[in-house]
């Protein structure tokens, strides 16, 4: 049975492919395409092995360095960068972690908890949040703790 038939290269009209003939083509097509893409995926195969090849050899020279130094191989593999590590230069007047609302589950916390790492306790005596509330912000001004924003998990986020 004829079907349309596609344009010559020539740019005249093709005759009539049969449905065997567009078939034929069809999978001849999907063939090329296959054997494209497969050429593509190894490409990229070779590649990030050759690039794994060459980071391995970096690591290898920056490690035997460390050795030779006497520095630590894994620090010598790659520098550190950031921000700088923060030290106290006098000790924290008031140190304590403060554990606020949350979300587990299907539950939403309005719970406030301190632990004290001087006395390695808990301390639930800390006034709740006044909603239950996650992923919000908190700030801290004049000796007080602020939450701000975050979402109660059942309408749209919270003004504050």
């Amino acid at each position: 049975r004829p079907v349309l038939g596609y344009p010559s290269p020539r740019g005249a009209p093709a005759a009539m492919e049969t449905v065997p003939e567009r078939h034929t083509r069809e999978v001849a097509e999907l063939q090329k395409r296959h054997r494209r893409e497969a050429q593509e995926v190894e490409d990229r195969h070779r590649r990030e092995k050759k690039e794994l090849h060459e980071r391995h050899a970096r690591e290898a020279e920056c490690s035997a360095r460390a050795e030779v130094c006497g520095g630590d191989a894994v620090e010598a593999k790659r520098p550190r960068r950031g921000a700088p590590t923060p030290t106290a230069a006098v000790p924290l007047r008031n140190p304590r972690i403060y554990a606020l609302g949350g979300k587990a589950g299907t539950s939403v916390f309005s719970s406030a908890e301190r632990f004290d790492p001087r006395s390695e306790s808990w301390d639930d005596d800390v006034d709740s949040m006044d909603s239950k509330r996650g992923r919000f912000g908190v700030a801290v001004l004049d000796a007080r703790i602020y939450a701000l924003g975050g979402f109660d998990f059942r309408s749209a986020p919270m003004a504050a």
